[in-house]
């Protein structure tokens, strides 16, 4: 299905006919699925070749978006996920040197600028 109606829509722009998940169905997997979908039609029509850009894929916030990002690594294709505006945000964890005992706190934490 081609979104047309969506102002940023291409020739390259296709969305993915989602279905309703069973209950105890692995969200990301069928999520990944669809997408794997996606891209395979886009293969078969020719209409991505070795070069072109990758394929976006881009997720509501509530995805799992690294483990889809995982499950789809053997494909042309970045994963995007919106973050909740709730979201705290954490630095990395700086290195302790080995030290015996509670690792050391996390970097300062972040908010997002513009809460959606």
């Amino acid at each position: 299905m081609r979104a047309s109606s969506w102002p940023y829509a291409s020739a390259s722009c296709e969305v993915a006919l989602l279905t309703r998940h069973l209950p105890g169905a692995d969200v990301a997997a069928v999520t990944a699925g669809q997408a794997r979908d996606v891209v395979g039609r886009l293969l078969d029509a020719e209409q991505w070749r070795v070069g072109d850009p990758s394929t976006l894929v881009v997720l509501d916030a509530g995805y799992d978006a690294r483990r889809i990002a995982h499950l789809l690594a053997d494909l042309p294709m970045e994963v995007l996920g919106r973050l909740r505006s709730d979201r705290i945000v954490t630095g990395g964890v700086e290195a302790d040197g080995g030290a015996i005992g509670p690792s050391r706190p996390h970097a300062p934490t972040g908010r997002c600028a513009r809460p959606a």
